[in-house]
């Protein structure tokens, strides 16, 4: 199993606090196993590998008493996690036959345990899903002990095996419970060996706030604590720098991804190499920086490749938008396409979703909207399939917070019973602290829900622009120019200028894409995409129709202003050079103008008409030139 703290020590620390069995009086062959119990215990960092590991339980069992049964199951238990490093077969079976001989005595702790050691063979063997049933067995066996330690240890297991199914919500609770578990025991450091695990899980489930607030408290504590590993300070700098990708606050991930690039230094790592490497991918391909993000991740790749592993479908996905973004349209479907199919995309519906919006915009981007649109709608479809599960994932966790609080005021209860009135007073007073931290959960679980809310009114709200924009030269395209110059058309105030209208066709582009290529041809159409931009007014609507059509509409534009922005744009355009594409490189364009109070416009598609009229009579008559309401050509020079 995966964890980014390890489990086993985890496991070590919960056989700690186990009880000595009660004897009237201990032998003298008792309180040496005792004592060595003790100091293994307190070794147990020391034990990095299977030596060390069997010359401790050497010691421990050369103290051991004879016929002494429980405390032989006690041993059996420690050697079960440490007594087999290179043998997990030999781990699972003493597992099994462990937990069975701990039933046989009631000793339900001990059994908790084998079954927890037994469920880390088979994960390892068999995979996750069929240890599953084996850690919820484990809890089941923790909570008939009634020993709220081994609830706890067992509960964090099930925690990290949930989290890696995909059970994100259910993982959350489990892990929650525990660390409260940990906390109401007064052991802090293991509560806090699951905060990286809890911030992730939060993350998954759409509470970025809380995620980011848990890792920014676990860095701050690491910078204050030079014991700490190197891999958990690269862990929560890569985790955070997820988070806030999604928050697409890019600059912060950057700078948390150069610092676990910093801290990793020049170390023979290859797989925090290659994670590092690939890490500020996403924010760099948000900054436009997109040869960067491509060689970062081409070096990622060759390292992940070396160590013998699959493709990774992150870092294609983030390749994909990298040549996207340098303009290698069909390089980057043509990897999209391929990862179609990848196990990893299929078996991650936010991955999924982001591969269905970065094939939307390349579809976009080759031209082929209907395809664009349909892959938009899948994706629409998935973000609220998302959104349901995000919601079902957080009711659980909120559940969580109630049973926690059920939990811990059981063993307040229990310690009432222990301690008489002045026990019982204090559990009052905790009881109200806990029931003044659920209203602020509550109250944190209402904001955070508003904030999602907001988040996701974003994101429909870049759909929806995506889906009304020419992703060539980020104009808006027909369907964008449409809706809104309809609107346009609706609003005008017949006692100001009525709104003006500009058809405009590039002359002869066709032949700049005979000679010079297609590429060639999308980068005149950028440039005639900015000459558009600085030639219009500030409130004017500019929009890509189609292939070399645009489309200019003026609010509150007399007829004279109109023809005097269209002569400009001509102007411009015709003094315009593309010396980066071929130095005898000219372009014109040809203009018509319709005005929306001249006779017979009565909606913005006759404007269109009229317009479109002109249009072909500036052509006709030899383009390069602009033709007005009244039908004559406007320009203040010849054709050239």
């Amino acid at each position: 199993m995966v964890c980014v703290l390890p489990c086993k020590l985890i496991t070590f620390a919960f056989v700690s606090a186990l009880i000595i069995w009660p004897v009237a009086a201990l032998s003298d062959a008792a309180e040496r196993f005792d004592t060595t119990y003790i100091a293994f215990l307190e070794e147990r960092d020391a034990v990095e590998d299977g030596s060390a590991a069997r010359a401790l339980l050497d010691r421990l069992e050369a103290t051991l008493p004879a016929d002494d049964v429980p405390r032989r199951i006690q041993f059996d238990v420690v050697d079960c996690f440490y007594g087999h490093f290179d043998d997990l077969p030999a781990q699972q079976l003493l597992g099994e036959q462990g937990a069975g001989r701990a039933l046989d005595h009631s000793m339900y702790r001990e059994a908790a345990l084998f079954r927890i050691c037994q469920a880390d063979a088979v994960e390892l063997l068999e995979g996750s899903s069929h240890a599953l049933p084996l850690f919820r067995d484990a809890v089941a066996l923790a909570e008939r002990s009634g020993d709220p330690y081994s609830i706890a240890v067992a509960g964090a297991w099930l925690g990290s095996v949930l989290s890696v199914l995909g059970s994100s919500g259910e993982a959350l609770a489990e892990l929650l419970q525990a660390q409260a578990g940990f906390m109401a025991l007064r052991r802090a450091e293991r509560a806090r060996t699951l905060d990286i695990d809890i911030a992730i899980l939060y993350r998954r489930i759409g509470r970025l706030d809380r995620s980011e607030a848990i890792f920014r408290d676990l860095l701050s504590e690491f910078d204050s604590d030079s014991s700490t590993s190197l891999e958990d300070q690269l862990a929560v700098l890569i985790q955070l720098t997820y988070v806030l990708n999604l928050m697409e606050r890019w600059e912060e991930s950057l700078h948390y991804s150069i610092e676990a690039q910093r801290r990793l230094g020049d170390r023979a790592l290859p797989l925090w190499q290659s994670t590092v490497l690939a890490a500020p991918a996403a924010a760099l391909n948000a900054l436009g920086r997109h040869e960067e993000a491509l060689d970062r991740l081409d070096q990622a790749l060759v390292l992940y490749n070396e160590m013998g592993g699959d493709s990774i479908a992150d870092l294609e996905l983030r390749r994909a938008e990298a040549l996207l973004g340098l303009g290698r349209i069909e390089d980057a479907l043509s990897l999209l396409d391929a990862l179609g199919d990848s196990p990893n995309l299929v078996g991650s519906p936010v991955l999924s979703l982001e591969w269905q919006l970065a094939r939307a915009a390349a579809l976009f981007a080759a031209g082929r909207s209907d395809q664009a649109y349909e892959q938009l709608f899948q994706a629409r479809a998935l973000d609220r399939q998302l959104h349901r599960e995000n919601n079902v994932q957080q009711l659980i966790a909120l559940q969580s917070a109630f049973e926690t609080r059920d939990r811990v005021r059981a063993l307040e209860q229990a310690e009432t019973q222990a301690r008489l009135r002045q026990a019982q007073l204090d559990a009052s007073q905790r009881i109200q602290s806990w029931q003044r931290l659920t209203l602020a959960v509550l109250a944190m679980l209402l904001v955070a829900l508003l904030v999602w809310g907001s988040q996701q009114r974003g994101q429909r709200r870049r759909m929806s622009d995506l889906a009304r924009r020419d992703p060539l030269t980020g104009l808006a395209n027909r369907r964008g120019f449409l809706d809104h110059a309809e609107r346009v058309f609706r609003a005008r105030d017949p006692d100001r200028s009525a709104p003006a209208l500009l058809a405009i066709d590039l002359d002869y582009f066709k032949q700049i894409n005979d000679r010079h290529g297609h590429p060639a041809g999308d980068q005149v159409l950028v440039a005639v995409g900015e000459v558009l931009r600085a030639s219009a007014r500030t409130n004017d609507l500019i929009g890509r129709l189609g292939g070399e059509e645009f489309s200019l509409v003026l609010p509150n534009a007399a007829g004279t202003e109109a023809v005097a922005v269209a002569d400009r744009l001509r102007n411009t355009l015709a003094a315009k050079r593309f010396d980066d594409i071929a130095p005898d490189l000219r372009l014109t364009c040809s203009i018509g103008i319709a005005l929306a109070g001249e006779p017979g416009v009565v909606s913005f598609g006759d404007m269109m008409i009229y317009a479109d009229r002109r249009l072909y009579a500036a052509k006709a008559a030899g383009r390069n030139r602009v033709v007005s309401t009244d039908g004559k050509d406007c320009r203040d020079s010849g054709a050239d």
